[in-house]
C-alpha cells in the first residue's frame, strides 16, 4: 500500500540490462514492488515498440520469461528470478523509521 512518506527512485544503467532502485520510509513498511510488462506488445499487440504519438515510456520493461538478477545493495544478498515473478511484484519491507533499501536488477 502507498502512503504519502513512502519514496521510491530508479534509475537505468547506462547498459541498459539494469536498473537501480531505492526504497525508502518514515516508518516502517511493507509491500510489493511489481514491474511493468513490454506495454507496446502486452496492451497494443505490437512486436516493436516504434516510436510515435500515442507510445507508452518503456524505462525498464520485464519480459516473462526472461532471467533476472535482483542483489541488494549493502547488503549482498542475490536471487535468479523469472520476469514472471518481477511482474507479480517482489516482498519487501522497510523495518525502521527512516531506513531505506536499495536494489539493481539486471536482466541476464
Amino acid at each position: 500500500p502507498w502512503r504519502s512518506d513512502l519514496a521510491l527512485g530508479a534509475a537505468r544503467e547506462p547498459d541498459g540490462a539494469s536498473i537501480l532502485l531505492h526504497l525508502a520510509a518514515d516508518a516502517p513498511w511493507q509491500g510489493r514492488l511489481r514491474f511493468d510488462p513490454p506495454r507496446h506488445a502486452t496492451h497494443w499487440g505490437m512486436k516493436t515498440n516504434y516510436p510515435r504519438r500515442n507510445s507508452f515510456p518503456e524505462w525498464f520493461p520485464v519480459e516473462a520469461t526472461a532471467h533476472y538478477r535482483v542483489r541488494e545493495l549493502g547488503g549482498g544478498r542475490e536471487s535468479r528470478v523469472l520476469g514472471s515473478e518481477l511482474l507479480a511484484g517482489i516482498e519487501v519491507g522497510i523495518e525502521r523509521a527512516g531506513a531505506g533499501r536499495s536494489w539493481r536488477i539486471s536482466r541476464e
